[in-house]
């Protein structure tokens, strides 16, 4: 796993994070509504392949030696939830 550091602008979330944790003070949330029959191991395995093929969606970070680093983990951490 490669660690590497973070940009500028991810420093200034990273730090406001710190400053401000366990609230939701730099969540991004939306709602998609779906209409009609929809077939959801299809969806699922969808969403998991959109995931596997776009690196920011798997971009994590963690605290190295007390400094933020970023790596990109190898698959989802879970399956998701449809």
């Amino acid at each position: 796993m490669e660690f590497l550091p973070l940009t500028q602008p991810q420093l200034g979330i990273w730090y406001t994070e710190k400053m401000f944790p366990d609230t939701s003070i730099n969540v991004i949330a939306g709602t998609l509504k779906l209409r009609g029959d929809i077939d959801y191991p299809l969806l699922k395995r969808a969403v998991s392949v959109y995931i596997e093929n776009n690196d920011t969606l798997r971009l994590r970070f963690r605290e190295v030696d007390g400094e933020p680093r970023q790596y990109y983990s190898e698959s989802p951490p879970k399956e998701p939830e449809i």
